[in-house]
């Protein structure tokens, strides 16, 4: 797939949006009158491609809600992976466009500018369980950067 794309992802963060993200991805819950993954792509990438990986077991249930790809990387040569759990309203989130690299935030991975093979090497650690896909993004050989300025 050409052009922007953006994956929204859940962390192994999600369990402390529990019992409300039990049901539902973490970036489908509602802040303000919106999910917050649909902010994310409001205000940031109103024209990305936008895809979304969450915990298998949801994988059904989100895809009554959007039309879009649901945990299948398949295609993507490039992408910005940004944190479904990210409040728009009072982040800065990078440009979609640059060099591979992690952004890490106070120890939690906050987005992901991923291309070719490290995109790939994500599907398999796609899951009921979020820390392995944490782990396999921690494992690429990637520069990871600290970053500021997003919250959760």
């Amino acid at each position: 797939m050409s052009g922007k794309n953006v994956i929204i992802f859940e962390d192994n963060l999600v369990s402390n949006l529990n019992p409300l993200a039990l049901t539902r991805p973490a970036f489908e819950l509602i802040c303000g009158m919106k999910p917050l993954w649909e902010n994310i792509v409001k205000r940031f990438y109103p024209d990305a491609e936008i895809s979304f990986l969450c915990r298998d077991y949801l994988k059904d249930v989100l895809k009554q809600k959007v039309n879009a790809k649901i945990n299948d990387l398949s295609g993507i040569d490039s992408a910005l992976l940004i944190n479904g759990r990210i409040l728009a309203a009072f982040s800065e989130l990078p440009p979609v466009d640059g060099d591979e690299v992690i952004g890490v935030q106070d120890g939690v991975i906050a987005c992901a500018r991923l291309k070719g093979g490290n995109i790939s090497a994500l599907a398999d650690a796609i899951s009921d369980d979020t820390n392995q896909l944490i782990d396999k993004m921690n494992s690429l050989d990637v520069q990871k950067t600290e970053v500021q300025g997003m919250r959760f």
